[in-house]
Parts: structure tokens; sequence; C-alpha cells
């Protein structure tokens, strides 16, 4: 089957069988921590004459690399903070890389690319990369991996991290913790722009689960980029909150893209906390200072999904949005299929725009939304609703054959 409406499309590679009803962030250091920040431009980790203090990292302290140099460790490393290409305020600019030739990184918080509160000029570039070792975060929430941040912030941040033979391991963190790739809030100019880009074999979340997972975000005119590539794809990657790529709240413009390849691997909500599914989506429902602009586009890629109640593939939901607002997503799904929470009658919604009035107000013709979901060899279920090219409260719509 395949349907196209108001720029959306829902395509399956055999017939779907619809079931019925159908900052950089510091946070509390333990008493202990010692801030251990790296002086040498490229050398061995394991030197102590290459820190200040003149101690090389332990478990326990807060390692930072951002004066430029690269640290190389020939096995593996811990840190309870590990800070790379991270810079706050004033500061300038702050670059760092970390590479790991053989064994494990192991830290409650890794933040790779950041900026927080800086001006425009101000450029952070992270990088870590670890070969035949994994990383275990260990952090608790509302901390987690953070690969290429813009926090309140009208500088660029760019971070990376590189796993080659090795995964991200969850098995001793603390509790639930995020994963943020390619986020960006712009500061006071309403600018501002965050890339981030992880690559590994898989995530593995088999004992503790993530917390939100977020790829290409942004807000307050901040222009983000994300991406997730898992290269060996396999298991479940399970999610307690919200799954987002490419996602923007528009209030004050800005740009969003987010591409997650997790071709083999299935992305399943667990828990009773409240989540959302998107892919490619614009929120532009504040009415007060709203100006109505911004694109968002997203691409996933996924063996299958399950457990969330609402899930949006190229979708706008808002009560101010000019014409010029537009949301894409792209969804491919293999046979694991989509199957809405069991509890909760599910939506899917693919290329939908959306008012929704905020004080009896609508403002705007009303943007663009593009979506296109591919199911291969699964099937689509436990859904209450399923919305395809739908245009509902704004002025303007947009119908393509």
């Amino acid at each position: 089957m395949n349907t196209c409406l108001s720029n959306a499309r829902l395509t399956t590679c055999r017939p779907i069988r619809f079931a019925a009803g159908a900052a950089l962030m510091v946070g509390s250091l333990a008493a202990h921590a010692i801030p251990v920040t790296w002086s040498g431009t490229t050398g061995n980790w394991f030197d102590p004459s290459q820190w200040n203090p003149t101690q090389v990292p332990t478990s326990g302290d807060i390692a930072s690399v951002n004066n430029g140099g690269t640290a190389n460790a020939a096995a593996g490393i811990a840190a309870n903070r590990l800070f790379i290409g991270t810079l706050s305020g004033a500061t300038p600019s702050a670059t760092g890389s970390v590479v790991v030739s053989s064994g494990d990184v192991v830290t409650d918080i890794p933040v790779v690319g950041q900026t927080t509160t800086a001006g425009v000029g101000a450029v952070a570039t992270g990088s870590l990369t670890i070969s035949n070792g994994n990383l275990l975060p260990s952090g608790f929430f509302p901390f987690g991996v953070t690969v290429g941040q813009n926090v309140a912030s009208d500088g660029i941040a760019n971070g990376t991290i590189n796993i080659a033979n090795g995964s991200i391991l969850l098995g001793n963190a603390a509790s639930n913790p995020n994963l943020f790739i390619g986020m960006a809030s712009g500061g006071a100019t309403k600018s501002g722009s965050a890339t981030g880009a992880v690559t590994a074999q898989a995530i593995d979340t088999s004992v503790n689960a993530l917390r939100s997972v977020l790829i290409g975000r942004a807000d307050n005119g901040g222009t983000a980029n994300g991406t997730l590539s898992l290269t060996q794809g396999s298991g479940t990657l399970r999610v307690t909150d919200s799954f987002l790529v490419g996602s923007l709240s528009s209030q004050a413009g800005g740009s969003a893209i987010g591409v997650a390849n997790l071709a083999g691997t299935q992305v399943d909500k667990v828990g009773a906390s409240f989540g959302l599914f998107e892919i490619g989506s614009v929120d532009a429902s504040q009415l007060v200072n709203n100006i109505g602009l911004g694109t968002a586009n997203g691409q996933a890629a996924i063996a299958g999904g399950s457990g969330y109640t609402t899930y949006r593939v190229g979708t706008i939901i808002g009560t101010v949005v000019n014409d010029s607002v537009q949301a894409d997503g792209v969804l491919n799904v293999g046979s694991g299929g989509l199957v809405a929470s069991s509890t909760n009658p599910g939506s899917l919604q693919i290329g939908v725009s959306r008012g929704v009035p905020n004080n009896n107000q609508l403002i705007g013709l009303g943007g663009t939304a593009t979506g296109t979901v591919t199911v291969t060899g699964g099937n689509v279920a436990n859904f209450g609703n399923i919305r395809v090219g739908r245009a509902q409260g704004l002025s303007l719509i947009h119908i393509s054959e």
C-alpha cells in the first residue's frame, strides 16, 4: 500500500495488518573530586607531567582536556567527570582530544564539545576516540552522555565520539542517563550552533535503560545537527522517556537536523513516565514571543519500535506557524514493526500540521509537514488512530499527489 496526502507518505514493503483499535553541567560532585586539567600538547595520558596538578586523573577526579592538546592512552582510563573541548562564559575557545587505543573509558559524565552561556565567536570542539574498548557512563539523571551541546550560548559547539570495535555499556549506570547528541539552545542573539556525532557498534541497555535520547534538538533560535550510528545493529535500545530525532522548539526559530542509523536495533519505550517518539518535528505551541519560524529534519532507521503512545514523523504542532515552517521526517522500520503502548490506544501521525489554540488564538498560514514511514516485514499495531497527510486548524494546506 502506498498512500500520499498533504506531503505525507506511508509506504509498506508488504501488506500492513492493523490490529484492532487500530551545561556544562557539573552538578553535585563527590566530596573528594579533584579538578585535573591537561596542560600538555600531544602526550601520554598516564604521564603526570602532562597534567595540572601533576597527577594522573583517577576515578574520583574531574578530568578536562580543553587547551588544544591530545591525551593518548594505551590502556583504559577512568574519571569521575570527563570534559573534552568544553567552555563557559567569556572563554573564547576550547579544543581537546582523547584517544584510547585499547581499553575502556569509565566515567560518570562524559561531555564532549560543549559551550555554556558563551558569546558570539566562542568555539568549543572535542573528540573522544576509543579503539578496542567501550564507553561506560555511570552517571545519574539528569546527566548522561553529551556530545555537541550549546547551552544558552551564541557560540559553536562540535563534539564527536567514535568507538571502533566497542560499544556504549550502561551496565554500571547509577540510574538512567540521558543521551544528548547535537543540541543547541541559542543565547542572547538567538543564534549559536551545535554538531554532535556518535559512532559505536551498539548501545547496551539490557541492564539499565536510557532516559531520553535527543539527536539534533534545537530551541531559542539555535541550529542543531546530531547523528547516531550503530554499526552492529542488534538488540534493543530501551528508553524510559522521549526518543527525538530532528526536533525543534520553534518559538525563536532555528533549525534541527537529526539522523539515527540503527537499522538492526529495536527502540522500545519502558517504564511508566511520559515520552514521545518523534522524527522530524516542530513544536511552536507558545503564544508569547513566538515568531513562528524554523525547520526540522529527522531521519531514522530502526529494526522496530514499541511502547510509545504517540509516534510522530514529519509533524508541526503550534499556535504561531508561518508558511515557511518546515518539518520533514523519514522513518524506516524493519521486521519488528511499530507497536504502540498496550495500555493506551496509540496515535501514529505522518505528515501532519496541526494548529493548537492558545488563549483562543491561532496565528499564521501554517507550515509544510512531510512524513514518510516504510515498514518492511513487520506490522503496525495498537494504534487507536493513524493520521496521514492532515492539516488542521491552520489556514494553509499543502497537498501533493
